[in-house]
């Protein structure tokens, strides 16, 4: 899945980021990074949208396709 919408907030995505992650899949930002869901990080919006996928090689290939490295 990706998701590139910035007008959700992170508690829309956190319970499936611990989904997807405990089932061994990947939950990031178009970045690559882990969303940081901390509170004292200042906005509560995932303005970057997310990459969501349970293999390896399906979330590496969206990352490339979508080019922000």
């Amino acid at each position: 899945m990706v998701y590139l919408d910035s007008w959700t907030h992170k508690w829309d995505s956190c319970a499936g980021d611990a989904i997807i992650k405990s089932m061994g899949g990947y939950f990031t930002n178009p970045f690559g990074t882990n969303i940081n869901y901390n509170p004292d990080v200042g906005s509560t919006y995932n303005k970057q949208g997310m990459i969501v996928a349970l293999d390896k090689k399906v979330h590496n290939r969206c990352l490339d396709v979508m080019g922000f490295f």
